[in-house]
């Protein structure tokens, strides 16, 4: 039961025999609202025998316990989808109530809009101010729910859907929509234009961290000095999809964290860039573009790590839940920019090892104690050692005995030890300056 007698959940149980426990979906527990990644459930054994009759036992229904929060978004699965984005946004808006729950259903919802959304412009912009206020929930929150549902892929297949369908009322401009923590764009080329110049796409924010992206922060045509990130498209790119007839559409999404690329393991290799995408409507992920795609990336000025790797997101990693990957891009920097070239089209970003750095350990006064002790005790070794050999070596009645020629194997291989030892332990101390 909720405090509002509204959101109250009813769970209407089938006809069962005697013997058998009951499994119902929970309401709303189709829709992935789950914190283990399966559906949620009802549960109710039915009892007694075949000489008194059925008997139900005490109904377990602990799953469907959620928030009024959780109910309210799912009672809008089959509303209109007007009323539905519409409502979803209302609820979302405040995100400080979003919990993983909240988020998974949230994102069911959507996907249920989807196809409805596509090519209504002002659907489509409520559909991505909902998945802005998903977006921005914190981080901890939204890792839960794609640990538990995946809500990532289907949030990032959802946006992709929909940008491809925004209609274009301009075939000479692109339609750009701009949220506070992402933008998308589509815009109509003529191949015969494209195949003299290509295309270049360019972003420009001042501080990624504040969220300042707007419809201006995308630049489309000639490349521009120290973008924060651009994609320069081959004019060859069409080559590869043959079958694209004149007038086609390329979408670009921009994004300023890593809110639907989120992966399920952890890893040192940190995203620290924005994060550009370029695709062709309908052509699904091109490979092999030749000459390949130029890319550069400004790294977040936050963000600590070595080695930039030039990256791209394939979901096809980790069993559908997605991972970075660097195959068929290369990697070039300087002090102000990370240039890539990749052979393929999808979303890109720059990681960083941030891997911790060992620092060496402080040589304190036990330590050099130890250590001259250490010094002396082996060099004494080796003085008698060194005093052993000699004397066997000079008696050829002692060298040549069997017992001698033993002592003399063993006092070489202890040699060599010390020896080995004296230079390791020089060598770690000299690494440690």
């Amino acid at each position: 039961q909720s405090g509002d007698t509204s959101l109250d959940i009813s769970v209407h149980w089938p006809e069962t025999n005697i013997g058998v426990e009951a499994i119902v979906d929970c309401p709303c527990g189709d829709n992935d609202t789950s914190s283990s990644g399966s559906e949620l459930k009802a549960f109710r054994y039915c009892g007694g025998d075949f000489t008194n009759g059925a008997l139900w036992t005490t109904i377990d229904v602990s799953q469907c316990n959620f928030s009024d929060l959780a109910r309210k978004i799912c009672n809008l699965r089959n509303l209109p989808v007007d009323e539905k984005v519409q409502q979803l946004e209302e609820l979302t808006s405040n995100t400080q109530e979003l919990k993983s729950t909240e988020v998974t259903a949230s994102v069911s919802i959507l996907v249920t809009a989807t196809e409805d959304v596509s090519g209504n412009i002002t659907l489509t912009s409520t559909f991505l101010e909902v998945v802005d206020n998903i977006l921005v929930v914190n981080q901890e929150v939204l890792e839960e729910s794609q640990k538990s549902s995946n809500t990532s892929a289907k949030l990032l297949e959802a946006i992709e859907s929909v940008a491809e369908n925004i209609p274009i009322t301009n075939s000479s401009e692109p339609v750009v929509i701009a949220q506070t923590s992402f933008a998308v764009s589509i815009q109509q080329v003529d191949l015969d234009d494209f195949e003299e110049s290509g295309q270049n796409f360019s972003v420009v924010i001042n501080n990624t961290s504040k969220g300042n992206l707007s419809s201006e922060s995308l630049s489309f045509g000639k490349p521009i000095s120290s973008p924060t990130a651009s994609i320069s498209l081959p004019k060859s790119l069409f080559n590869a999809v043959p079958h694209f007839i004149n007038n086609t559409r390329i979408t670009n999404l921009v994004f300023l964290s890593e809110s639907v690329f989120l992966r399920r393991n952890f890893s040192y290799l940190k995203v620290s860039s924005i994060i550009v995408s370029a695709s062709v409507v309908g052509a699904g992920t091109i490979r092999g573009i030749k000459p390949p795609v130029d890319l550069s990336f400004q790294l977040d000025p936050n963000s600590n790590g070595t080695n930039p790797q030039c990256t791209f997101w394939n979901q096809s990693f980790d069993g559908g839940y997605g991972d970075w990957s660097s195959e068929g891009c290369n990697t070039s920097s300087n002090d102000s920019q990370v240039m890539c070239q990749c052979d393929h089209l999808t979303s890109f970003a720059i990681l960083l090892d941030a891997s911790p750095i060992i620092e060496p350990t402080e040589r304190t006064g036990l330590t050099l104690f130890l250590d001259s002790i250490t010094y002396i005790g082996i060099v004494i070794s080796l003085v008698c050692l060194t005093i052993t050999v000699t004397t066997y070596l000079s008696s050829k009645k002692l060298r040549t005995s069997d017992h001698g020629q033993l002592l003399l194997n063993l006092c070489f291989a202890l040699m060599g030890l010390y020896i080995s030892f004296i230079a390791a332990l020089h060598s770690r101390h000299a690494e440690s300056f």
